[in-house]
């Protein structure tokens, strides 16, 4: 059931959603999330093996681990994006 809604609110939303935002906009948006897509895929799991490290370090309890962690996990981030 939750496919049919899907299907049918993408069927009827994407000619109005057309209409609104003109052709241009509607190739500015699609060119924006592709680059957002793409970004997404040169992330290639950091976050989740930023998240294990973390997470051990917040088990530990070792407030020296959890910065080193921080700043080297904030490194890759800011070369990608």
């Amino acid at each position: 059931m939750l496919q049919l809604v899907t299907l049918s609110i993408s069927i009827f939303g994407t000619p109005l959603l057309l209409y609104w935002l003109g052709d241009e906009r509607y190739g500015a948006f699609l060119a924006a999330t592709d680059w957002g897509n793409y970004l997404n895929l040169l992330e290639l799991g950091i976050s989740g093996s930023l998240l294990a490290l973390l997470a051990k370090a917040v088990g530990i309890g070792e407030h020296q681990q959890i910065l080193l962690t921080l700043v080297t996990g904030i490194k890759p981030y800011l070369k990608i994006y």
